[in-house]
């Protein structure tokens, strides 16, 4: 591919704190250099655990430090990065796209909206009156999923300035670096236990808690049902309590840095959230071999077909997703196959490649002449 130099990107957000939107940021900064964008990042508020690792992977990045919301101060020493000026200005979130807003116009630069909402997320009044006052000012908004699209238009972004780019992801990025056999007997799984695993940050609209419940349900129909959850967050402490309660049947494994090998010494993936949007977990699983099996939220819908590469039941259904849990635990190879067809699945539409070409393109369209 033509390498296309001198385009400057700034992108703006919050922090890097474990998530999906800044799981996306991680991959898709880094690979914009060859791709004709040299990208640079700020974070308003904090730096959070992908900070140094996208540092590390060559990208200038700064902290503002910012002690409030009208901190800009803070902002333009975090934004004196040698004299350098961007072409284009990306930000995530609300409060990052109040702020990028000012740094566009200082410099005469176009603004993108980077979102990662799933279809319908709710937002508290102040923050979608910021939307609402901010979207028809941006020059494109790139989202995750097709049925996103009605609440942008919704906001106010003009229909043709949206455009829809699944995530991505690198299998190579994600081989485990340990065997299946030394994790398991690392977390005290007997090698029969059908092991289901939840990798989520434990925030509230995860519902991990519904996920305990599934495999206790589970495991008192078909005992070999095992279950783990892997994060950490503000439901954390419930859900550990919870797991008490399940007696061996569900560990609380908090914050790793192996969850591909926590994923491929699994036998499946769980989701069981009220809102999701282009979820990595489920892209994980999917690059992994193994098949996802998660209440119908979001954009899971556009990513995993349901009885084809995983199961989807209605939200909330905790008594449908155990029974699709035993009814895998019988029958192995039936959950090898949905593993199998959702890793094609995955090479071919959820690529990182194709997602980073296509935000260059993006980027590229909007700065014009500056291309």
């Amino acid at each position: 591919m033509p390498v296309d130099p001198g385009i400057r990107a700034l992108f703006v957000t919050k922090h890097l704190r474990v998530g999906g939107a800044q799981r996306n940021w991680t991959i898709l900064l880094p690979a914009l250099g060859a791709r004709g964008l040299r990208a640079r990042l700020i974070t308003l508020e904090a730096t959070g655990e992908f900070f140094e690792q996208v540092r590390a992977d060559g990208v200038p990045v700064a902290c503002a430090g910012m002690r409030g919301r009208l901190d800009l101060p803070a902002v333009r020493r975090a934004f004196a990065l040698d004299g350098w000026r961007p072409d284009v200005v990306v930000s995530h979130d609300e409060r990052s796209h109040l702020v990028a807003r000012v740094l566009a116009r200082r410099v005469g630069a176009p603004h993108v909206a980077s979102d990662h909402g799933g279809p319908g997320f709710p937002l508290k009044p102040h923050r979608r009156a910021i939307l609402r006052m901010l979207a028809p000012g941006f020059a494109a908004v790139v989202t995750m999923s097709d049925q996103r699209v009605p609440d942008l238009i919704g906001y106010g972004f003009p229909r043709d300035r949206i455009h829809v780019v699944p995530n991505g992801i690198d299998p190579e990025a994600v081989r485990p670096a340990r065997s299946r056999r030394a994790v398991r007997s690392e977390l005290g799984l007997p090698d029969d236990a059908f092991v289901a695993v939840l990798p989520a940050v434990l925030r509230p609209e995860k519902r991990a808690e519904r996920f305990v419940h599934t495999v206790a349900r589970a495991a008192a129909t078909e005992p070999r049902v095992r279950g783990l959850v892997v994060g950490y967050g503000p439901a954390e402490a419930r859900v550990r309590e919870l797991a008490i309660e399940s007696g061996d049947v569900v560990k609380v494994l908090g914050h790793r840095g192996d969850v591909p090998d926590l994923i491929a010494a699994a036998d499946i993936v769980c989701l069981t959230s009220d809102l999701e949007g282009g979820p990595y977990a489920a892209l994980e699983a999917m690059a992994l071999a193994r098949p996802v099996a998660a209440m119908r939220a979001g954009a899971l819908g556009e990513m995993v077909v349901d009885g084809q590469t995983g199961v989807l039941v209605p939200p909330a259904q905790v008594g449908a997703l155990a029974d699709a849990l035993v009814t895998l635990a019988r029958d192995p190879a039936r959950a090898r196959a949905l593993g199998a067809a959702g890793q094609a699945r995955q090479r071919a539409h959820f690529d990182t490649g194709r997602m980073c070409d296509a935000y260059a393109r993006v980027i590229r369209a909007v700065c014009g002449d500056r291309a």
